[in-house]
């Protein structure tokens, strides 16, 4: 899966025969975490992802504003880092930086049916089943999901329908 964080769409697609019914997963987690902002009031106990991947999670430990730049971030766990007037400490990863689903929208192009349309409280995973389709046709299914903070993600499938692998 290819990710445009520009314009916070995603581009996957899916092979399928004609007839074939089909789950897809979108694995919204990966991408759905709140992200480290500079000059931004934050408070105890709030959790965030550095922009860049650590592989750790950064817990608020004394609120305040953060610095006008991102600092360097430890990867020790329980190590912290001063941000502004913030203080962060490096924790293990966990769900607690995820920025929930509150929706989540399909859509196909004519052709294709989309049925079981589910979101995982859990995993933050976005699923449906895909059905129809004319072989040798490719169509386009969107996922749209809107998070807790009103961040909105766009997933961009391309179905290719092939009774032949090719």
């Amino acid at each position: 899966m290819a990710e445009d964080l520009a314009t916070t769409r995603l581009y996957d697609e899916v092979v399928k025969k004609p007839g074939e019914q089909i789950t897809y997963v979108v694995p919204w987690a990966r991408y759905l975490r709140y992200r480290w902002r500079p000059e931004h009031r934050i408070t105890a106990g709030t959790y965030i992802a550095p922009t860049r991947s650590t592989g750790f999670e950064f817990e608020c430990t004394m609120p305040g504003l953060t610095g006008h730049r991102e600092p360097a971030w430890p990867s020790t766990l329980g190590a912290t880092v001063r941000d502004g007037s913030v203080e962060w400490t490096c924790r293990a990863p966990s769900n607690a930086a995820l920025d929930p689903i509150e929706s989540s929208d399909w859509a196909a192009d004519a052709g294709i049916s989309l049925s079981g349309q589910a979101v995982d409280a859990t995993s933050q995973d976005a699923s449906v089943r895909i059905a129809g389709g004319e072989d040798d046709r490719d169509y386009v299914v969107t996922n749209t999901v809107r998070t807790s903070s009103g961040d909105v993600y766009v997933l961009e499938l391309i179905v290719k329908v092939r009774s032949v692998a090719s």
